[in-house]
C-alpha cells in the first residue's frame, strides 16, 4: 500500500468487504447498499462519510515517498535511491519508469503531481535560481511571466543575488520585467538571510509548506465543482449520538429506507406507511413528506438568523463550560495590561477574500494603558497566516525602533503561535518567521 502500486482488483476487493461491513451484510444474510460507494467516500463537508478510497490512498502514500526523496536528501535511503537512478540535482521534470524497481515504477505514476505542487522554500537563497526555479507560491518559474524582450537577454542568477543580504529586494533589477500581480507576491516575501541553512523543498498545498498526507488526499478527493452545502457542515459538526448523525445524513441524501423507498426497490407491494395511516390519516402525510418537512426545517434553521444566533450563543457557552471542566486553567481572556515596565504588542493581519491582497497592523501599549504607537502596512499577495506573521514582525520592528526592551506579543491565531514557538522558529519554511527570529536575537525580552 505505501511503497508499490496496488492492482485495482485488490483495492476493489478490500472495499467490497468494507461495504459489506457498513451495510450489515453477512454470510447468509442480505443487506441493502443505501448510498453509492463514491458518495460515501466524499469528504464529510461535501455530503459523504469521509471513508477513504484505497486507490487514491495508495497514490497518496507514493506521493509522500516521492516528496521525501526531494526534501530529505541527507537520509541514507534517499541517497541510495538517488544514486541508483542518477537523480541528482534539483527537482527532475520526469523520471524513467523502465528497467527499475517496483517502488520507482510507482513513484513514476505520481511524479507529475509531485512536480506540480512542490516549490523551493527560500532560506539563504544560494541554491535557487531567481528566474528559472519555482520558488514563488503557485506561480511556477518567473521566466514564464516575463516580457518577451526581457527573456531574450536573461541569464541565471540566484535569489540571494537579488537582495542586499538583509532581506531587502533589489527592485530595480526586476520590477520592470514582471507583471503587477507577481510583484505583489514578491513584496509579500522577505528576502533570504545569508546565515540560514540551504534552501529546501516545500509543499504548496499547505500554508506552512510542510507535507501532510491529509492535504494530498483532500486535494485528490475534493471535487472543486461541488458547492459547499451548509447542511453537510451542520451535520458534520453535530455533537449528538452517531446513529442520530447517520440518520440525519441519510435524510439529507434522501436514502432513508421508508416504505416508499422499499416500494421503489421492489421490496414491498404497498408504498404507504402503516404507522402514518393509523395515526395521522387526517393529515394525509406520508413518510416522504415527513422527511421533506425535516429537511425544510434544517434549511430553515440555517436561514433563520434569530434562531441560529441564540443556538450559536448556547453552543459557545456550552463549549466554554466543557473546556473549563476538561482543563480548569483554560478560559477565554480579554485584554489585560502588561506588567510594570513592559510593553504589549497587539497585532493582526487580514486578506481580502476576492482580491487576496493582504495587510497588517497593530498597536503598542504600556502598563499604564497608554497608547505608545501604532502601525499599519500593505503587504501584497500572501496567505492569511503570512499576513498574521507580518503583523508580529512589524510590531517587533516598531518595538526595536522605540527601544522597548521588554515586550509581550499578543495574537489571536494558534497557527502563528505554532510557527513562532521555540521548536519551529528555526525549522520553519516561511522566511518571515526567520526574520522574526533574527529580531529576537537582540538584548531584549519578548513573550
Amino acid at each position: 500500500m505505501q511503497s508499490a502500486v496496488l492492482p485495482r482488483s485488490i483495492c476493489t476487493e478490500i472495499e467490497r468487504h468494507i461495504r459489506r461491513f457498513i451495510w450489515g451484510i453477512e454470510e447468509g444474510k442480505k443487506g441493502l447498499h443505501l448510498v453509492k460507494w463514491q458518495e460515501v467516500c466524499k469528504p464529510i463537508k461535501q455530503g459523504g462519510l469521509g471513508f477513504q478510497n484505497l486507490a487514491n490512498l495508495n497514490e497518496v502514500f507514493l506521493t509522500k515517498i516521492a516528496f521525501n526523496i526531494l526534501a530529505k536528501k541527507d537520509h541514507l535511503w534517499v541517497r541510495l535511491i538517488r544514486a541508483k537512478y542518477k537523480c541528482s540535482g534539483g527537482i527532475p521534470d520526469v523520471i524513467q519508469s523502465t528497467r527499475c524497481s517496483t517502488l520507482w515504477r510507482g513513484l513514476a505514476t505520481v511524479w507529475t503531481d509531485v512536480r506540480n505542487y512542490v516549490s523551493w522554500c527560500i532560506s539563504n537563497g544560494k541554491l535557487v535560481d531567481f528566474w528559472f526555479d519555482a520558488w514563488l507560491d503557485d506561480c511556477g518559474p518567473l521566466i514564464d511571466h516575463m516580457t518577451a524582450a526581457g527573456a531574450i537577454s536573461m541569464h541565471r542568477i540566484t535569489v540571494a543575488d537579488m537582495t542586499d543580504g538583509s532581506g531587502n529586494w533589489w527592485w530595480t533589477h526586476f520590477e520592470h520585467l514582471l507583471p503587477r500581480d507577481i510583484l505583489l507576491r514578491i513584496a509579500a516575501k522577505k528576502g533570504p538571510l545569508g546565515h540560514l541553512t540551504d534552501d529546501s523543498v516545500g509543499w504548496n498545498l499547505n500554508v506552512d509548506r510542510r507535507f501532510s498526507v491529509k492535504s494530498v488526499y483532500e486535494f485528490r478527493s475534493t471535487d472543486p465543482s461541488t458547492a459547499l452545502n451548509k447542511v453537510w457542515v451542520r451535520i458534520s459538526e453535530f455533537q449528538g449520538l452517531q446513529k442520530i448523525k447517520l440518520f440525519l445524513w441519510l435524510c439529507c441524501t434522501d436514502r432513508v429506507l421508508t416504505n416508499a423507498e422499499r416500494f421503489r426497490r421492489h421490496l414491498t407491494t404497498n408504498s404507504e406507511c402503516p404507522i402514518v395511516l393509523r395515526r395521522w390519516r387526517p393529515l394525509t402525510i406520508c413518510c416522504v413528506a415527513a422527511l421533506r418537512l425535516l429537511l425544510f426545517g434544517l434549511r430553515l434553521f440555517g436561514r433563520s438568523k434569530t434562531v441560529w444566533e441564540y443556538t450559536r450563543r448556547a453552543l459557545m457557552d456550552a463549549r466554554i463550560l466543557q473546556r473549563q471542566q476538561m482543563r480548569p486553567g483554560v478560559a477565554l481572556q480579554g485584554w489585560s495590561r502588561p506588567p510594570f515596565g513592559w510593553v504589549k504588542i497587539n497585532s493582526d493581519g487580514a486578506r481580502h477574500r476576492e482580491s487576496i491582497l493582504a495587510s497588517c497592523g497593530g498597536v503598542l501599549w504600556n502598563s499604564y494603558v497608554l497608547w505608545l504607537l501604532g502601525f499599519a502596512r500593505f503587504i501584497g499577495i500572501c496567505s492569511v497566516l503570512e499576513a498574521e506573521l507580518w503583523g508580529v514582525y512589524q510590531g517587533l520592528c516598531c518595538a526595536k525602533d522605540g527601544r522597548f526592551n521588554q515586550v509581550i506579543v499578543k495574537v489571536d491565531s494558534s497557527a502563528v503561535l505554532k510557527e513562532i514557538s521555540d521548536s519551529n522558529l528555526v525549522s520553519s519554511r516561511l522566511l518571515v518567521v526567520h526574520h522574526i527570529a533574527k529580531h529576537l536575537e537582540g538584548e531584549w525580552t519578548a513573550f
